[in-house]
């Protein structure tokens, strides 16, 4: 028998989790490390005895994980993703997309963690459900996009390119038809994974985000020089396309109706991405930056107008912790509990997105107004205490 403790009216016994994750968590790392951060954390404080296994490609991220969960508090376990070259590592990858990522030293050592007794698996994002694929019934996957949906206006250039596209698609079906209980960001994700898997229980919880990090404030727009932007990683298709939407289509629009603004696009591989579609008057582009708080703080406006993708977007979540006010689109607005004009402007027509922007940067007030409702909301929707709890009751319903 395990002891136990109350917390928050939630009587958790201090179970072994084993969690699998696709990279180290890391408060500021890539957007998922933001949530993994949260996730690792919580359990932990829940009375969780938790054993984490993080895959990580940056050395930095995984000094600054190690620094946050030193070893003696908690047991984090961080490999760098592996080298890979020849043919076995291109059949590897054919075989297991995405599965590459994990080192044999990561599979070794969940292995012996499995061998030794657990409770649950917790596997989070789609590809790390390659590791759960032996104890199926004591894991839980946490869905946060379809490559499917994403990738749906990828154009392949080669047939390597088109093959691997086509397995990957594949991949991701089979690993969502192995597993009985599934988590996802959004119900949008929820439904396609019971279209996938009709016999699987499939619950919906939001991604958290640690709201104390992030420095709120209030910034009235400039009638002379007001700043929109959009900060993402545009080497990931969706965001790409937004990035394109908003240099080429919206921007030229925005200028002409306040000449003074200024277009700041920030994020990785923003200018490799960016400055072959041209710059006009007014843009800058800073790509791979130490820190996004100045960014976003120096914004009037956030603008993310995606035509498509899938889960929550991390960055829409980020504008409204540091208190910018954001325009965006139904896609961009996945998962949220948003009210359209309350918490942020929401629309899918060019026309839409540039009256709303500039009605934004004419109105200083109503944005105001807007920037603090989308924080209250963040506060309480994406919450470490309301995220991470749901997944406490799943692992008791699981165990019980």
């Amino acid at each position: 028998m395990f002891p136990t403790r109350v917390v928050s009216k939630l009587v958790v016994k201090e179970r072994r989790i084993l969690l699998a994750l696709s990279n180290a968590p890391a408060p500021f790392g890539n957007a998922a490390a933001r949530w993994y951060y949260v996730l690792l954390k919580g359990l932990q404080e829940l009375g969780y005895r938790v054993t984490a296994f993080a895959a990580s490609t940056d050395p930095k991220e995984t000094e600054t994980a190690q620094g946050l969960f030193p070893a003696g508090q908690f047991d984090l376990r961080c490999y760098p993703f592996p080298r890979r070259n020849g043919l076995v590592a291109k059949w590897q990858t054919f075989r297991q997309p995405h599965g590459y990522n994990f080192s044999s030293a990561l599979r070794r050592d969940l292995r012996t963690e499995i061998s030794r007794g657990f409770d649950i698996l917790h596997c989070e994002q789609t590809w790390t459900g390659w590791l759960g694929l032996d104890v199926p019934k004591q894991t839980v996957v946490n869905v946060h996009y379809s490559f499917q949906i994403d990738c749906a206006h990828l154009e392949p250039g080669s047939f390597r390119e088109h093959l691997m596209t086509k397995r990957t698609q594949q991949a991701e079906r089979r690993l969502l038809r192995r597993f009985p209980v599934i988590c996802a960001l959004t119900e949008p994700l929820a439904q396609r994974v019971r279209n996938i898997n009709p016999h699987a229980r499939v619950e919906v919880i939001p991604l958290g985000l640690d709201s104390t990090l992030y420095e709120y404030r209030e910034r009235r727009p400039t009638a002379a020089e007001p700043v929109i932007g959009m900060i993402g990683s545009f080497d990931w298709q969706p965001t790409y396309l937004a990035g394109k939407r908003l240099l080429c289509r919206l921007w030229p629009r925005i200028h002409a109706e306040i000449p003074g603004a200024r277009l700041m696009l920030v994020g990785r591989h923003a200018r490799k991405a960016m400055e072959p579609l041209g710059c006009g008057p007014g843009v800058e582009i800073h790509e791979s930056v130490p820190e996004i708080a100045p960014y976003f703080h120096a914004l009037d406006v956030f603008v993310y107008a995606p035509t498509h993708g899938s889960g929550m977007k991390v960055k829409v979540l980020e504008a409204f912790a540091f208190g910018a006010p954001v325009v965006t689109t139904q896609s961009g607005a996945e998962g949220l509990p948003l009210s359209p004009g309350v918490h942020a402007c929401i629309g899918d027509s060019d026309e839409e997105i540039v009256h709303q922007t500039v009605t934004l940067l004419r109105h200083p007030d109503r944005a105001l107004q807007q920037a603090r409702e989308s924080r209250q909301l963040l506060e309480t929707y994406c919450s470490p205490q309301t995220t991470v709890q749901q997944y406490s009751k799943l692992y008791e319903t699981m165990c019980s």
